[in-house]
């Protein structure tokens, strides 16, 4: 394993290159900062070197408080102090900024002079030639105002110079204040209507300018509320609360699905305020049975949310099929498993004179010379003059009589035999072979020792319907086949391989000297629902014509849902 060291960087100065980010102990490509491309180590590269947009010569990303004066910064003295000549939002001091420094009386953010720090930053006081709050009047003596701010003679029941009023009282919350004023709202008085005077401007202290007690409600926003709309729609982006919708709060707002107020994930309002469902992952008990959150339906938990089971439709973890409700009824068995079918062979022991069963399917009974025994496949042979003791059963076909006898189903091999029937007892007329192409058994594709691994189409081959289905044999099969023919010379023990991965055939494979049935004296058969389909270990005797059937998977109930496809037939001696 590299050890890494410290990273590096190299930026495109003039041409030049300077390290200042990464590298490790093995060579490396440069990162150049300037390039427009953004690389391991940098914030940013915006291929030019303007230093006044959002990143600088560094490729780093301008921030207020790195010492450099960037973008809309007034100044950046690379510190986080608000009483120097550059404050922390890199803006210069000033009055109003609510920070007071060193050449301010006062600093209250605000720019009413009417509170006790005026716009200028000073502290209110009379004679400031302002008028404020709890002063009548603020002059040079002129208009009859006192050096107190109040006017000379209030109180004494005549209105004189600049005074509003004079009732000769000293009822501050009538009509007539106690500094000869009428009444107003920010004269720092509660009178008549007013909720609250706190005499000042501002509007967010509590008492708003209308001199109306601040609430959720009234249009302002004051400390403690998110927003303040002014209106009673609880729908909009602020409620009647004065908090910005949120999922959550347990009310149901713009496009919430439902908003309960917890954050309980099993219940049926999500903590993101979305309506429960099936695939959201969450698993709710009682109603669920489980929820993996995905579109599968083959793994462990259904698309509705159940568990996988067998009977279910759904070919789930170890099942090799599932028809669900004609699990049992057709080519799927009721728990799920297809099994690969494996008929016993034929006898190798020759049967007893006498009668019995040949090795390829018909009866043989003794008899005189003369007189002959019935063949293998097909028909009985009746033997003539010079005719051979018994009968003898071929592999493919009845026996053939020395002179004048006929074969009927077998395949005269002598002079006088008439040729009658193929292989499989199909008709034949004329004495005619058919051209081998597979798409028939009377037609089967020839195979040999020096020919055992073919590459097949069955899409290409037509359907004849006359090969049976699948391992069952529970009927004719809708999909297209392609049948071979092979004899070995030596008796052996083969594996039989059908590849059908490179398309989309599901392959029903049969072996056996019955071409079609799968359920014939001697057959083998594999359909085990996948793309490839081995009989092994099967022992092929010597002479015998084995028919090599590779069929495509065909539903039952359906002729037009069927499987054909390119495949790979091998077979491999064994011993």
């Amino acid at each position: 394993m590299r050890r890494l060291s410290t990273p590096w960087i190299a930026i495109a100065l003039f041409g030049g290159a300077l390290p200042i980010g990464c590298s490790d102990d093995s060579e490396q490509t440069p990162v150049l900062c300037g390039n427009g491309v953004k690389e391991a180590g940098e914030l940013c590269d915006d291929g030019n070197r303007d230093e006044e947009d959002d990143c600088n010569q560094e490729c780093t990303v301008p921030s207020c408080g790195d010492g450099e004066l960037q973008g809309i910064e007034e100044c950046d003295d690379g510190n986080q102090r608000d009483d120097d000549a550059c404050l922390r939002t890199c803006v210069p001091p000033s009055c109003g900024d609510g920070k007071r420094h060193p050449s301010e009386e006062c600093d209250d953010g605000n720019r009413s002079d009417r509170d006790s720090c005026t716009k200028e930053c000073k502290e209110a006081r009379c004679g400031d030639g302002i008028t404020q709050t709890g002063e009548a009047c603020d002059g040079d003596g002129e208009g009859g105002c006192s050096e107190s701010c109040v006017f000379v003679g209030c109180g004494n029941g005549e209105r004189e110079g600049d005074e509003q009023c004079d009732d000769g009282n000293q009822v501050d919350d009538d009509e007539c204040s106690n500094l000869c004023l009428s009444p107003r709202c920010g004269d720092g008085i509660v009178q008549g209507d007013e909720q609250c005077d706190d005499g000042n401007q501002n509007n967010v202290d509590g008492c708003t300018r209308l001199c109306e007690v601040a609430r959720c409600g009234d249009g302002v926003r004051q400390a403690g509320e998110a927003c303040d709309d002014g209106n009673q729609d609880d729908e909009d982006e602020c409620g009647n609360d004065c908090r910005r919708p949120t999922c959550g709060n347990g009310q149901l707002e713009l496009d919430e699905e439902c908003d309960d107020g917890n954050v309980d994930i099993y219940d049926a309002c999500q903590p993101n305020c979305l309506l429960a469902s099936c695939g959201d992952g969450i698993p709710r008990e009682g109603v669920e049975e489980c929820d993996d959150g995905n579109s599968s339906n083959t793994d462990t938990c259904t698309n509705a949310c159940e568990r996988g089971r067998c009977g279910d439709g759904f070919v789930g973890p170890g099942e090799t099929c599932d028809e669900g409700e004609q699990n049992g009824k057709g080519l799927c068995s009721v728990d799920c498993v297809a099994s690969v079918t494996r008929i016993a062979r034929p006898s190798l022991e020759p049967e007893p004179s006498g009668g019995g069963q040949s090795p390829t399917g018909g009866s043989s009974s003794g008899g005189t010379p003369g007189s002959g025994g019935s063949g293998g496949l097909g028909g009985a042979s009746t033997g003539g003059a010079g005719g051979t003791t018994g009968g003898t059963a071929e592999p493919t076909g009845g026996s053939a009589p020395e002179t004048g006898g006929a074969s009927t189903g077998g395949v005269a091999e002598s002079t006088g035999g008439t040729t009658g029937g193929t292989a499989t007892g199909g008709e034949n007329q004329g004495g005619s072979e058919p051209d081998p192409d597979g798409r028939t058994c009377g037609s089967a594709l020839p195979l040999n020792e020096e020919m055992l691994e073919v590459t097949g189409d069955t899409c290409e081959a037509g359907s004849d319907e006359a090969i049976y289905e699948g391992c069952t044999g529970g009927g004719l099969s809708a999909a297209p086949e392609l049948v071979y023919a092979f004899t070995p010379s030596e008796g052996g023990v083969y594996d039989v391989l059908v590849d059908a991965s490179a398309g989309a055939l599901d392959p029903v494979l049969t072996v056996g000297p019955t071409c079609g049935l799968p359920g014939g004296d001697g057959n083998w058969c594999s359909d085990l629902y996948a793309v490839d389909e081995l009989l092994e270990g099967i022992y092929l005797e010597a002479g015998t014509t084995y028919f090599i059937v590779v069929d495509g998977w065909a539903s039952a109930f359906d002729d037009e849902n069927f499987t054909c496809g390119p495949f790979r037939l091998t077979l491999t001696r064994t011993q």
